[in-house]
């Protein structure tokens, strides 16, 4: 075993990658499409864009990755070729409202995938 501190740094998760905080709630999607990395980064940023409006999200772009950070809630949205996953673990303030915002994000990336979809049609 080693020493107590590593001991409940492990059993905390913080040494894991994918863990949630018995205190949180975690939103997790993957929406699949087939408009091509770019596109579907466009869509990725007007739905961050929203939740900014909506809900004072900041987000910061990195590449295919966007990281989204409020008070209460943090998390990411990766493009990929073929899919958008987006995953925010909620905090323990917002954890009851997790079904609207969870159905809130999949309006959004329904909607933004949709309407490029159109135009590249």
């Amino acid at each position: 075993m080693g020493s107590e501190k590593s001991d409940l740094v492990h059993f905390c998760g913080r040494a894991q990658i994918g863990y949630e905080s018995p205190m949180a709630s975690t939103i997790h999607m993957v929406k699949t499409h087939n408009l091509g990395k770019e596109k579907a980064l466009e869509a990725a940023v007007k739905v961050a864009e929203r939740l900014k409006e909506k809900a004072e999200i900041a987000y910061t772009i990195e590449g295919d990755r966007i990281e989204v950070k409020r008070t209460g809630a943090k998390g990411r949205i990766v493009v990929r070729e073929t899919e958008v996953e987006a995953e925010v673990e909620l905090g323990m303030m917002l954890r009851p409202m997790k079904g609207m915002i969870e159905s809130k994000m999949a309006e959004y990336f329904d909607k933004y995938l949709a309407s490029l979809q159109q135009d590249q049609g």
